[in-house]
């Protein structure tokens, strides 16, 4: 009987486990069936299938106990006994392994068992500890071929099967294997057993970086030239107030903003013109003797590359779907914009234009109704216990970073930064709760100076505000509001007891307080990619797998029209988006219930709540 989906795993369990732990295993499938939102004949029943189904998952209120820790360590038990049952399943269902393979694994696994973190005569060190850790994974994952006649073919196949939690893991320890075959001479026991070439490194989902060394000089000249005039504001460039007037509207018309970052906005057409590199030809290198950018930024060329990059989406598990994915439409405008800048012939440019907005590239739906919009509903599920834990997110995060920061002394190093990265999270999603705003106003906000977007109270019984200058916002509007006390106080927390212990920890490294809520390692703010670190470890402490910080823009707004009913306009301005958009997703539908969802759960929490008053 082959095992496809979780169903053909479920009605196997009382082939492998006792009555009791039969129900126990049963109870564990049901729910996964609840948290969801499929039937277990629609899960596919495989380590990376059930790793992707994980990771999106909204689990609040599902596992009850003392703590969020608690919690989340409930909910990693109960996703380790569905993986658990189908590792088990699937093994007994597998072929049996060769004897020569079965015979070789073993003696490979006892041998570096016995030799890891020993030393040969010399006093060098002959393995690493935990090499034998690798070696078990090593035959866990490729038992089914004899250590010797392993080659990175092999290896490859069983990365691309793995979860993307376990590939890391995977990839060490086929490094361990790799220094075994160099040093194979110190090993002669099992000499016989090693491949006879190392597996080397093994490819990533990423393709090799364009090497633009490899372009003639006039070709980088009229790149250059053409992302110069791309990042280029006309704006700028205008003398007379009439002539920067004339050219807003020239850019409006043409769906285009001055660049706020001009840095940002020249890596991003560049990354536009590697992607179309990388896709639109078989080998990159037909292109290595172009002169210009008119042989390349052609209809044919950037049509092949969408049809390629699409194909690959569909083809590649790892892969989201391209109509899931802005990536493709962010490419594709921005090549329209390249081209244009680069003098291209207007036909050409109008070609491409046709193909960025060519509904077999861009999703209609994403059109109607932004991904993150969507993502959001399905997070939401009309499940009043995420939206419970949303609302009080900051503060149960906050509590569990104050019972850190309350024994700071005696935690370890793992602690310290679990408790740090719990307090950032906090007060991320204490900012986002009082006011829609993007990532980067969050990510790059200021507690100091004149250009500070936090404002404390001035006086007893004043409001904390949000002041943030037009320059600072994707759409030119300033954005301003109170935030309600008890979000304050998260942010305060963080500022009097996280911050100093943040900046503490990596003044080696150049932090210092430079006036931002969260500083960098190396000055200036936070990097995203460390914020966006915290920002996760949060979400799944409170249960909310898949929460994105600009997805909580869209929480935000929600929030808002559940105390002011109606208010589209404002959250219109506050979303960057047109009023006729917003009344279409939130007047009716999905975004009106999960409104009406926040509502009910607002008055439930908070049932001294003038609603009319707008406080959250």
């Amino acid at each position: 009987m082959s095992i496809n989906t979780l169903e053909d795993v479920f009605h196997r369990l009382p082939e492998f486990y006792s009555e009791s732990s039969c129900d126990a295993y049963r109870a564990a499938f049901r729910r996964a069936e609840r948290l969801t939102g499929k039937r277990l004949c629609q899960i596919p029943a495989d380590e990376r299938s059930w790793g992707e189904e994980i990771s999106r998952l909204a689990w609040a209120g599902e596992f009850r106990a003392r703590t969020p820790a608690a919690a989340e360590r409930a909910f990693h038990t109960w996703c380790g006994k569905i993986t658990a049952a189908i590792r088990r399943v699937q093994a007994a269902d597998r072929p049996d392994v060769p004897a020569e393979a079965a015979t070789g694994w073993a003696r490979l696994v006892d041998y570096v068992a016995e030799v890891e973190n020993t030393r040969d005569v010399d006093g060098r060190l002959r393995l690493p500890n935990m090499a034998s850790v690798s070696m078990a994974n090593l035959r866990a994952r490729l038992g089914m071929i004899p250590p010797q006649a392993l080659d990175q073919a092999a290896a490859a196949a069983a990365l691309h099967r793995l979860p993307p939690d376990k590939t890391e893991s995977f990839r060490n320890s086929v490094a361990v294997l790799d220094r075994l075959i160099r040093e194979r001479d110190r090993h002669a026991p099992v000499a016989t057993l090693l491949p006879t070439a190392n597996i080397g490194p093994l490819p990533k989902r990423r393709d090799a970086p364009i090497r633009w060394q490899d372009f003639p000089a006039a070709f980088l000249a009229a790149r250059d030239s053409a992302l110069d005039r791309a990042v280029q504001s006309s704006v700028q460039c205008a003398r007379t107030r009439a002539e920067r007037i004339d050219a807003r509207r020239e850019g409006r018309r043409r769906g285009r903003r001055p660049a706020r970052n001009p840095a940002a906005s020249r890596r991003s057409y560049l990354n536009a013109l590697s992607w179309l590199i990388r896709h639109a030809a078989d080998d990159r290198a037909v292109f290595h003797s172009l002169e210009s950018l008119d042989p390349l930024l052609t209809e044919a060329h950037v049509e092949a590359a969408a049809q390629r990059y699409v194909a690959r989406c569909d083809a590649e598990p790892g892969l989201l779907p391209s109509e899931d994915s802005s990536s493709l439409r962010t490419y594709l405008s921005a090549l329209t914009v390249l081209a244009r800048a680069a003098g291209i012939d207007e036909m050409a440019v109008l070609a491409i234009e046709d193909i960025a907005l060519d509904p077999v590239y861009v999703s209609e739906s994403a059109q109607e109704m932004s991904t993150t919009r969507e993502r959001f509903v399905r997070l939401i599920d009309r499940d009043s216990a995420v939206a419970r834990a949303i609302i009080t997110g900051p503060e149960t995060l906050l509590c569990e970073a104050e019972h850190g920061f309350d024994r700071w002394a005696r935690l370890g190093d793992n602690q310290k930064a679990e408790t740090l990265h719990l307090a950032i999270a906090a007060a991320a999603m204490a900012v986002q709760l009082a006011r829609p705003l993007r990532t980067r106003n969050v990510n790059e906000a200021e507690i100091g100076g004149e250009s500070a977007d936090l404002l404390e109270p001035r006086r007893a019984g004043a409001k904390a505000w949000i002041a943030i200058d037009k320059r600072k916002v994707k759409n030119r509007r300033a954005i301003e509001g109170p935030v309600p006390d008890r979000l304050w106080r998260v942010v305060e927390t963080w500022r009097e007891r996280g911050r100093p212990a943040w900046i503490a920890r990596h003044a080696a490294h150049g932090c210092r307080d430079d006036g931002f809520l969260f500083p960098g390692t190396r000055g200036g703010p936070m990097p995203r990619s460390t914020f966006n670190k915290a920002w996760n470890r949060g979400m799944g402490r409170l249960g909310l797998n898949g929460l994105t910080p600009h997805m909580m823009r869209h929480v935000a707004a929600t929030l808002y029209l559940a105390v002011q009913p109606g208010d589209y306009g404002v959250v219109a301005a506050l979303l960057c988006d047109t009023l006729r958009a917003v009344e279409k997703f939130y007047m009716r539908g999905e975004g009106r219930a999960a409104a009406e969802l926040f509502a009910q759960v607002m008055a439930e929490r908070f049932p001294a709540l003038d609603l009319g008053r707008g406080a959250a």
